[in-house]
C-alpha cells in the first residue's frame, strides 16, 4: 500500500486488517522478499514529488518506480490505483509527469473511483483505463478519527468568537485551486456585523498567503488562521462554525466536504459533478450548490437555510462507515487477483460499479 500520511488510509487500513488480511507499507525490499498479492497505490504522483535540499529527484524516482513496476509483473503483484487525484494538484516537470502517468496506467489492474464522476473524468484523461476491472466505493467519514467532544459555546470561547455570531468557516492547507480569493471578497459584500468568515490553515506559497492577507486587512470580521491545525484542534474550528465553504475552482474528489459533514456541518460548494452526486446522496439541507462565480448572495442563501435547519439535526453517513467501505475493497482485491481455473467460462457481464 502507499498512504501518503492521510488519514483516510489509516481508516481504511484498519478495517481491511480486522477482514483478516495482512497490510505494511510499500518498499523495494518487501515487493523483493515478501509475499503479496496487491499492491494498493493512492497517490501515486507522490513518488516522483521526492526533493532533497530543493533539488527534484524526479529521474531517479521515475527509473525506481518503473523498476517497481517490472518486479511486481514478474511477481504476479496486481497494481489497484484508487484515483483520489488524476495528478498533482500544482503541475511541474510536465514532461516527467505526463510519462509517469503514461506508464503507471498501463500496468494498473484496476482503479477504485470514488464518484462516477471522477471515474469519467479519469478515463477521458487516460483513456486505457477504460480496459481495466473497476469498482465505486466511495469517500469514507472521519467520524471516529477526529476528536469531537467539545460544544460549540466552549470552542467559540477558545477561539474568541462572540456566540451571536454567525461564522462561515473554512479549514485545510490553503492552495490556489482552493479558490479562497472569490469567497472573501463574497464575504465582504455582506454588510453584517455580526457575520464572520474564519481561515484556518497554513498557506502553500508565500504568493497565495500576501494574496489572502491583502484582501482581509480592512475588514476585522475576517480572521485568518495561517498555520497547520492539529488533528486534536480541528474540532474547535468546525464546531465553530455554522456553516463551511469549499469553493473549490478544480477538484475530483473532496475530503474536505466529507470531514466537515462528519462534524454535522452544512457545506456550500460549487455545483460540479462530484459535488452534485454528494448533493443526492446527503441531501440540499447539508450540500448547497451554487452556479458560477460564488456571490454574497449564495451565502446569504445558504445562512438563511442553515438558520432554519433544527441544531442537532446531524446528516446520515452510514453508508460512508469505513468497515462497510473496506469489505468493498477486499471484494475487489479478490476481484481482481482471482484465478480462473482452465474450465471457467466467464460470464458476459461488464466490470463492476
Amino acid at each position: 500500500m502507499s498512504t501518503a500520511g492521510n488519514p483516510y488510509c489509516e481508516l481504511l487500513y484498519s478495517e481491511v486488517k480486522k477482514l483478516g488480511h495482512g497490510v505494511r507499507a510499500y518498499s523495494f525490499f518487501r515487493a523483493c522478499f515478501g509475499n503479496y498479492s496487491i499492491w494498493h497505490i493512492h497517490w501515486p504522483d507522490h513518488y516522483i514529488q521526492r526533493r532533497i535540499l530543493g533539488i527534484s529527484l524526479s529521474p531517479f524516482c521515475l527509473l525506481h518506480f518503473i523498476l517497481s513496476l517490472i518486479l511486481c509483473r514478474l511477481k504476479g503483484i496486481k497494481i489497484i490505483w484508487t484515483v483520489h487525484n488524476l495528478g498533482p494538484h500544482e503541475r511541474k516537470d510536465s514532461w516527467g509527469y505526463d510519462l509517469f502517468f503514461r506508464i503507471f496506467t498501463e500496468n494498473v489492474a484496476g482503479c477504485i473511483y470514488l464518484t462516477e464522476s471522477s471515474r469519467n473524468k479519469a478515463i477521458e484523461a487516460y483513456p486505457i483505463l477504460k480496459q481495466k476491472k473497476w469498482c465505486l466505493i466511495p469517500h469514507g467519514h472521519y467520524r471516529e478519527f477526529y476528536p469531537n467532544t467539545v460544544v460549540k459555546k466552549e470552542a467559540r470561547k477558545f477561539l474568541n468568537i462572540s456566540q451571536e455570531d454567525v461564522v462561515i468557516g473554512f479549514i485545510g492547507q490553503i492552495r490556489p485551486y482552493k479558490n479562497l480569493p472569490p469567497l472573501i471578497k463574497a464575504f465582504k459584500e455582506i454588510e453584517s456585523p455580526t457575520t464572520r468568515l474564519i481561515i484556518a490553515g497554513n498557506a502553500y506559497c508565500t504568493r497565495t498567503r500576501n494574496e489572502i492577507l491583502g484582501l482581509i486587512k480592512n475588514d476585522p470580521r475576517i480572521v485568518f488562521h495561517d498555520k497547520f491545525i492539529p488533528t486534536e484542534e480541528t474540532q474547535y474550528y468546525l464546531n465553530s462554525f455554522d456553516l463551511v465553504a469549499l469553493p473549490f475552482s478544480e477538484i475530483l474528489n473532496s475530503g474536505s466536504a466529507i470531514l466537515a459533514l462528519s462534524f454535522n456541518k452544512p457545506v456550500i460548494v460549487p455545483n460540479i459533478d462530484i459535488f452534485s452526486e454528494l448533493k443526492s446522496l446527503i441531501g440540499a439541507d447539508w450540500v448547497h450548490t451554487f452556479e458560477g462565480e460564488l456571490s454574497a448572495n449564495h451565502l446569504k442563501s445558504a445562512i438563511e437555510s442553515v438558520g432554519h435547519r433544527d441544531k442537532d439535526q446531524k446528516p446520515n453517513l452510514d453508508f460512508l462507515s469505513w468497515d462497510k467501505l473496506a469489505k468493498k475493497t477486499v471484494d475487489f482485491y479478490n476481484e481482481v487477483t482471482f484465478v480462473p481455473p482452465r474450465s471457467y467460462k466467464p460470464h458476459s457481464s461488464a466490470n463492476s460499479g
